[in-house]
């Protein structure tokens, strides 16, 4: 069980969470816990507990996600306030946006987004590593370089969104492959890491640790996507499929590295995480309770960060929030173009 500034991560079997007045109460190692659900963003449930009813009206009357996840961290289902969904001129426009020139740019700048910040973070490392390992800050810069002739490929693409999409992914899924080589010399090796990205299960500690990070982002973006009224089902790079938020996994794509990746590469630089903070199964490598406690942390650092932003500086979860309703702009034809978040140099 883990309480953070805004997520309460409940990976403890048999706890009993109930509501007295104002806060979620439950029982940890035998002690009361009391938190104010004006100081919750999300619950985040992992493992099998007892849930009061009285829990879910009181989460959804305060605006609280309830994210009921599996181990490695993916959502099995998320509950937020029924008040959410407004805006329907969006989420008009985000159709019609489908089969007009808006649907690529979005795409485009989606898929583009995720890539840039690779290249950037490999720039990052490389120059860290310029005074104590050359070799590997070089092999990093040229990795860098090669991600970027793909972007300036993407960029050329142009049609209907259903005639391109496999060309889009086909650009990024090339970026991410060298990025994921080029990541291999930079984790230790006694993580296990062999330059691949493996999700479905993870395959080592650092998959393990990205999926589980990569969820965490996902779940804030999910909720900035609601809040700004756009559909989080209806996507544009992500192709839709029953049950799959694609306008999530889109934007998404402008925070995985800037989030995830960029919290969780110095726990293994650093080797904060240790092997035993990792459990084996059902074929795969997953986080242990202290482990996601340790990811959790750093993300939730991360997300508190404050960066530069249209000229003022915000929390990092709130320029989410941001994107999302700069998405909505630009879908509603408030805004000429839609500009990504990128990590800065």
């Amino acid at each position: 069980m883990s309480v953070l500034k805004r997520v309460v991560i409940v990976d403890t079997h048999g706890l009993a969470l109930k509501v007295e007045g104002d806060s979620l109460v439950f029982l940890y190692k035998g002690k009361p816990v009391n938190v104010h659900f004006e100081e919750i963003e999300e619950i985040r449930i992992t493992s099998n507990v007892a849930v009061s009813s009285e829990v879910f009206r009181k989460a959804a009357e305060k605006g609280v996600l309830i994210n009921i996840c599996y181990d490695n961290g993916d959502p099995a289902a998320i509950m937020f306030p029924a008040f959410y969904g407004g805006m329907a001129k969006t989420r008009r426009e985000q159709v019609r946006a489908y089969n007009d020139e808006r649907g690529l740019i979005l795409a485009k700048a989606f898929a583009g987004a995720a890539m840039e910040n690779r290249a950037r973070l490999l720039r990052r490392l490389a120059w860290n590593r310029k005074e104590t390992n050359p070799e590997v800050a070089s092999f990093l810069e040229t990795c860098a370089e090669e991600i970027r002739h793909f972007i300036e490929k993407l960029m050329e693409i142009n049609g209907h969104i259903d005639d391109v999409r496999n060309n889009i992914m086909y650009f990024e899924g090339r970026a991410a492959e060298k990025y994921y080589v080029a990541l291999n010399e930079v984790i230790p090796r006694e993580y296990g890491y062999e330059g691949k990205r493996i999700r479905r299960p993870p395959g080592d500690p650092f998959n393990a640790a990205v999926s589980y990070g990569n969820s965490r982002v996902r779940n804030v973006v999910f909720k900035s996507v609601v809040l700004a009224g756009l559909d989080p089902f209806s996507g544009f790079l992500h192709a839709d499929r029953p049950g799959r938020a694609s306008m999530v996994l889109d934007l998404a794509e402008e925070f995985l590295v800037a989030v995830s990746d960029y919290s969780i590469i110095p726990l293994f630089t650093r080797r904060m995480l240790k092997l035993e903070d990792f459990t084996r199964s059902r074929g795969g490598v997953y986080l242990s309770g202290n482990g996601r406690k340790l990811v959790s942390e750093k993300i939730e650092e991360r997300l508190n960060e404050y960066l530069p932003y249209h000229g003022k500086n915000f929390m990092l979860r709130d320029i989410i929030l941001g994107q999302a309703r700069r998405v909505g702009m630009f879908l509603r034809n408030e805004v000429r173009s839609y500009q990504p978040f990128l990590l800065k140099l």
